[in-house]
């Protein structure tokens, strides 16, 4: 009723205030759709369509006080939904922390060895037969997954942010990794 109010305002006499408003209801207008269609696109981007796969695997794969540790989008997630640990409760493992040099692989790599901790999560890219091409995380140097870690389980992702196609569930040996560092 207001709306139908206003309108017939804007256009009731011969003044051009509808002409002075036309920008900002076309405004008004591009937002609404621009949210509309950002929150239609985003609901489908970084879906974790096998969630419950991903979780019965770790459920089994893992002790029930084992800490996890890994991708930051699916980490804290998994752990509330399974009541495990976060590894020293770091959930925030965005790659851009290692980067600008908040934190340390080196001292990241040695507090991993120093709580024992085995199984790392990440996203990556990957070829046929789970052949890793990049970390997409930057979770640890990745001459660790190679020689320091295998992978326990892979599981395919649809559509991501990045160009991760695969999420990997590793089991580290912790003694190994902390000879790496030193």
């Amino acid at each position: 009723m207001i709306v139908a109010a206003g309108i017939y305002y804007l256009v009731a006499d011969d003044s051009p205030r509808w002409l002075a408003s036309l920008p900002s209801v076309l405004i008004i207008l591009a937002i609404i759709s621009s949210g509309y269609l950002y929150l239609t696109q985003q609901a489908q981007a970084a879906v974790v369509t096998d969630y419950a796969a991903i979780r019965q695997f770790v459920d089994q794969q893992t002790a029930p006080d084992e800490p996890l540790y890994g991708a930051f989008e699916l980490v804290p997630l998994l752990a509330l939904d399974l009541d495990r640990p976060i590894f020293n409760n770091h959930f925030n493992t965005i790659a851009k922390y290692f980067d600008l040099g908040v934190f340390d692989y080196r001292e990241r790599m040695i507090e991993i060895r120093d709580g024992h901790l085995r199984t790392i999560i990440t996203k990556a890219y990957t070829e046929e037969g789970a052949l890793v091409i990049a970390d997409i995380e930057g979770l640890l140097p990745e001459a660790v997954y190679g020689q320091l870690c295998h992978q326990r389980g892979t599981f395919p992702i649809k559509q991501d942010y990045s160009i991760a196609n695969t999420l990997i569930v590793w089991e580290c040996l912790f003694e190994e990794i902390g000879e790496a560092a030193e």
